[in-house]
């Protein structure tokens, strides 16, 4: 009778292979979930975006309207501010989480205590154990095929960077509008300092995407192999 109420006992208690599952669940779910929870968001910037153009459109018809659209404007440059920063905090969270996940997994597979030897000599992503795994080839070009050392999660991120950045630069020139003036946008160097300052933006995005030692956008561990 207490030997039945003994395996009972075991029976409904967890084991450590469900543990393990639940982790790879987890996991999972915090990666198929990264992007669809930053689809929500960009419903939100679409329309920002939308209506920031619609606004500067009537800046540049309707004089009479300039003051009344530049103010609106500011006002939707923050609104976007405040979604881009939540778009980041999002990834970065979801990030976290299944980093935790995935750093659980490695020390648990890492146990000989949980794994045989031969499973623990592999486990915990050491895919590079397995005989007979060939490492595939990365290439940095965008106009080949082959896969590349990049970070779904931080280019995900990055986007909410990007637009974060380029939201503050809104907020700042229709402020500047709104305390001096239209006057300074038809100034010549006005001009200048966008074609420079566009210039200088490309060429850093694409150093920070090319440099490996870069890793805003790269994946360390696809980088170390």
């Amino acid at each position: 009778m207490s030997e039945e109420r003994n395996s009972n006992d075991v029976k409904d208690k967890i084991s450590i292979k469900e543990i393990h599952e639940t982790f790879w669940r987890c996991r999972d779910f915090e990666l198929s979930h990264l992007w669809q929870r930053s689809i929500f968001l960009s419903a939100f910037l679409i329309l920002c975006f939308t209506g920031y153009g619609s606004l500067l459109i009537t800046m540049l018809e309707k004089a009479s309207l300039f003051a009344y659209a530049n103010l609106l404007a500011f006002s939707i440059g923050v609104i976007g501010i405040i979604f881009s920063c939540l778009w980041i905090m999002m990834g970065k969270g979801s990030k976290a989480w299944y980093e935790r996940y995935e750093n659980a997994i490695c020390a648990f597979e890492r146990k000989s205590q949980y794994m045989t030897p031969k499973a623990s000599h592999i486990g915990g992503f050491h895919y590079q154990n397995i005989q007979g795994y060939e490492r595939p080839q990365i290439q940095k070009s965008f106009f080949k095929g082959n896969g590349g050392a990049y970070s779904p999660s931080k280019i995900n991120i990055a986007i909410g960077q990007i637009t974060l950045c380029l939201w503050s630069i809104i907020v700042l020139f229709h402020g500047a509008v709104a305390i001096l003036g239209k006057d300074i946008i038809s100034l010549k160097a006005f001009t200048y300092i966008i074609l420079i300052g566009g210039s200088i933006v490309i060429l850093l995005f694409f150093c920070a995407v090319f440099y490996r030692k870069i890793y805003w956008l790269h994946s360390k561990t696809l980088n170390n192999e």
